[in-house]
Parts: C-alpha cells; sequence; structure tokens
C-alpha cells in the first residue's frame, strides 16, 4: 500500500493498493480522501489495509517531517500490524508518476479494474 499524506491547503490524501501475483501489478484499490490527518481518514486508512491484507506500507514524506507517521501508525497498531517505512522525493510528481508506470505498462503487466481509471 502507498499513501500520499495531504499538504497544505485542498490538497488531499491519496492512496493505493497494489498487489503482485506472478509478476503482474495489480491495482487493487486506490482513491483520495480529503481529511488526509483526521482520525477517521486514518481510521480508515488502516481499515484498508487490513481489508486487503497488506504487508507493507510505503508513505510520501510531505512537509510534516514524519508527522503522519507518528499518527497513523496509533491508529493503524490497533488494527492491523505491519511495517511502514517513508520516501522522500525530489523530483517533479508527474516524472516520478510516468517513470514508475512506464516499466509495467510497455510490459504489459499493469492490471486496473475500469472503475479505477
Amino acid at each position: 500500500m502507498s499513501i500520499d499524506p495531504a499538504g497544505r491547503g485542498k490538497d488531499e490524501t491519496g492512496y493505493a493498493v497494489v498487489k503482485i501475483p506472478n509478476g503482474y501489478l495489480c491495482v487493487h484499490r486506490c482513491g483520495i480522501m480529503a481529511s488526509g490527518y483526521s482520525e477517521v481518514a486514518l481510521q480508515k486508512l488502516a481499515g484498508i489495509a487490513k481489508e486487503e491484507q497488506v504487508n507493507d506500507i510505503v508513505v510520501e514524506s510531505n512537509f510534516g517531517d514524519d508527522m503522519f507517521n507518528q499518527l497513523f501508525m496509533l491508529v493503524l497498531n490497533k488494527v492491523h500490524s505491519i511495517t511502514m517505512s517513508e520516501v522522500r522525493h525530489n523530483k517533479q510528481k508527474e516524472r516520478r508518476i510516468i517513470d514508475v508506470r512506464e516499466p509495467g505498462m510497455n510490459q504489459h503487466r499493469l492490471v486496473m479494474d475500469k472503475k479505477f481509471i
């Protein structure tokens, strides 16, 4: 599971659950939430992780410097105990998206449900 926490203003928290059966990248679930740091949003993310039997969560660090991780771990440990790591990016978001999706799409290994497109 990957989470991009909301920043400031009208920014939203985005998440995606990707599983890799037989080398294919299967997007099982993805979405956004308007209230990124609220307890309701954190509980919803923890519930999704449990429901989808997630093994690892990667959180994109923003300007909060680990604040989201600390808040989320308090909620997550009550629901589903798993590992969580943080990744910091310094490239433009659009370039990162293309860099990550391009190999899977070129090899025809990215599988998405039509409802996510």
